[in-house]
């Protein structure tokens, strides 16, 4: 018998049976660590179970449910392992939060809610990677749609971006900004128009790409290009990692009638202090939970003119988005969703009323009348 931690080296060793025992922890969703379990598992575990032509052995694995990313989640849809979820609660062998007891007794379970809350019951006492109970998006009350003809009319349009530039300061790819377990997130740039609709301050999500290959100067222009197709009045890029290389970008863009802000730096170059938000301690998370909100009062509609892509990319984000104890959303990646989210900061409250009328009958269709000029801050041939 051999005893590996995750991480462990087992080169050269061969088993007939591979045990797992609680693979996963929280520890590795909290520190990120997820990919890297699952690449021991893959290098280490798979090579030294034997698997020869005339021999080959199998693995077993016990575990819990930790995050919708991990590998008890592969696994069960895996045709190459038999899996079996258990829970406390269950109907027909199933886990059933209003299932019968099969593990303690009722008054033992409602004991276990009360003291782990319910976030840690879901994972520990329902196997549950994403408990439903806990995300604040609900499909049935939060998901609109509109026409772009619908959309039209006055309101106040801003571009936001959330950056993660493929590399900055380096042409041979360095210094890009990864996640703590090694993959790259992606970068996110959306339109959103602000309008009032009687008592309701509406936000309509009208555009936006991604990528994980764009470099900050490419990143940061395809932004403003989104921004100037739509007319927007103002653009948000959040800073975080790069605010020196994106202020300096904003100030080159200006020429084109580019009204742009770094948010989130802190620093002085931080134009007017705006999207005050984003300095608090877990900012995203109450930036998703006000989109949320916002949704559910029919305060945030998706428009037609959104990518179809996208925009099961955005859903998909918005309905695993379950805030958690240490300040992270639940889900892999947030970057479309927390660009949207951005939306919500307070700053724009009055920018719902403060419409310029100039923009009032606003169309991403509009040519440029006779005396407008064929470069400049309106229209900019590129």
């Amino acid at each position: 018998m051999t005893c590996l931690g995750a991480g462990g080296e087992g080169t050269g060793g061969h088993s007939v049976v591979g045990v797992l025992d609680d693979f996963v922890g929280y520890n590795d969703v909290v520190d990120g660590q997820m990919p890297k379990k699952k690449q021991f598992y893959q290098a280490t575990v798979c090579n030294v179970v034997l698997r020869t032509s005339e021999k080959r052995g199998w693995k077993d694995c016990i575990g819990t449910h930790w995050a919708i990313d991990d590998p008890y989640v592969d696994w069960t849809t895996s045709p190459d392992w038999v899996a079996t979820r258990r829970a406390c609660l269950e109907t027909d062998g199933r886990p059933d939060d209003k299932g019968d007891p099969v593990y303690l007794s009722r008054e033992q379970i409602e004991k276990e809610k009360r003291e782990q809350g319910n976030v840690m019951f879901a994972f520990q006492m329902m196997n549950d990677p994403s408990p439903s109970g806990e995300k604040p998006w609900i499909p049935v009350e939060c998901e609109h749609t509109c026409t772009i003809k619908e959309a039209a009319g006055a309101g106040w349009v801003v571009a936001l971006g959330d950056p993660a530039p493929r590399a900055v300061g380096s042409v041979g790819g360095r210094d890009e900004r990864t996640r703590r377990d090694g993959t790259k997130n992606w970068w996110a740039n959306v339109v959103v128009k602000m309008r009032r609709k009687g008592e309701l301050r509406q936000i309509i999500l009208l555009d936006g790409e991604q990528s994980r290959d764009w470099g900050l100067e490419e990143g940061m222009g395809r932004l403003v290009k989104l921004a100037l197709k739509w007319r927007a009045n103002e653009g948000y890029a959040e800073s975080t990692s790069t605010p020196i290389y994106l202020e300096k970008f904003v100030e080159a863009k200006k020429e084109f009638g580019w009204r742009g802000y770094v948010i989130g730096s802190r620093k002085q170059y931080d134009a007017d202090d705006r999207l005050k938000q984003t300095y608090n301690a877990g900012a995203k998370n109450l930036y998703l939970a006000a989109l949320a909100d916002r949704a559910k009062h029919v305060e945030f509609i998706v428009c037609e003119s959104f990518p179809k892509e996208l925009k099961e990319v955005f859903l998909s984000q918005m309905r695993g988005f379950m805030p958690l104890p240490d300040g992270r959303t639940g889900i892999p990646f947030d970057d479309m969703a927390n660009a949207v989210a951005f939306a919500t900061d307070p700053y724009f409250k009055n920018r719902y009323q403060e419409v310029d009328e100039t923009f009032s009958g606003w169309s991403p269709y509009r040519t440029p009348e006779v005396d407008d000029a064929v470069n400049g801050g309106r229209y900019v041939r590129w």
